[in-house]
């Protein structure tokens, strides 16, 4: 039979329609050593990137804000991307809900899906002319860069 210590730190006490632990502090190791275990993933190391990251996005973003010679066009071209962004958020929406077109929408993705994969990916020719196409669309947006 378990001790009483024992026994405390393993049974939960309910009170009301809240569940706490008898004793917080073996659940709270419990959980750092079961988030430390699997994978080996290194917390630090993945904070330190993400921070690194920030800092690398920041810098580029304010860089392009100071090359940028109109700025209220380049927040009203911010704010209608947000808008617009939403606005199309909400109409695949309420398309969603309704049952019929939403099915139907569907169906027809996924016969567009299936099209475009028989007729560029399964043929080597085919898959040839996808890749020039999207190399010179990829020249044309961004300069010979590629």
């Amino acid at each position: 039979m378990l001790s009483s210590r024992a026994s405390m730190a393993v049974k939960p006490a309910v009170t009301g329609a809240r569940l706490s632990m008898v004793r917080p502090s073996l659940a709270i190791r419990s959980v750092r050593a079961r988030a430390a275990a699997p994978g080996g993933l290194d917390t630090e190391e993945l904070k330190e990137k993400v921070q690194a990251f920030a800092t690398d996005a920041t810098a580029a973003i304010k860089a392009q804000w100071e090359k940028t010679e109109d700025k209220p066009a380049a927040v009203v071209v911010a704010v209608g991307t947000v808008v617009a962004a939403s606005f199309a958020l909400n109409v695949v929406n309420t398309v969603d809900k309704i049952p019929v077109v939403s099915d139907f929408v569907e169906l027809v993705g996924i016969a567009v899906t299936g099209w475009f994969t028989y007729r560029y990916l399964t043929v080597g020719p085919d898959r040839d002319e996808l890749f020039v196409t999207l190399k010179t669309w990829f020249n044309k947006v961004y300069g010979n860069k590629l």
